[in-house]
């Protein structure tokens, strides 16, 4: 029902959701999430963020090393290498 009422409102066409009287994205009126509640069965939004609040990194046991560690990694062994000779 949410998927329903929610595409209904959007008048526009946004991946998966293509509308045939609204074929263009339209992203002044429309960046922004659609929020359906069943009590009353009304609609709300929220904004899009599209810049991450913060950047964390997760990592796993046994995970090998982040590209930025391989770079630097290989920067400090020719730093030495270069030194020694």
């Amino acid at each position: 029902m949410a998927t329903i009422v929610s595409a209904e409102a959007r008048k526009e066409s946004r991946g998966a959701q293509a509308r045939a009287d609204f074929p263009e994205r339209d992203d002044k009126n429309w960046m922004k999430h659609t929020l359906w509640y069943k009590e009353g069965n009304r609609l709300d939004y929220k904004p899009v963020h599209l810049k991450p609040l913060s950047v964390e990194i997760v990592r796993t046991q046994g995970a090998g090393p982040t590209e930025h560690e391989t770079l630097a990694s290989t920067a400090t062994t020719r730093t030495r290498t270069r030194s020694r000779t």
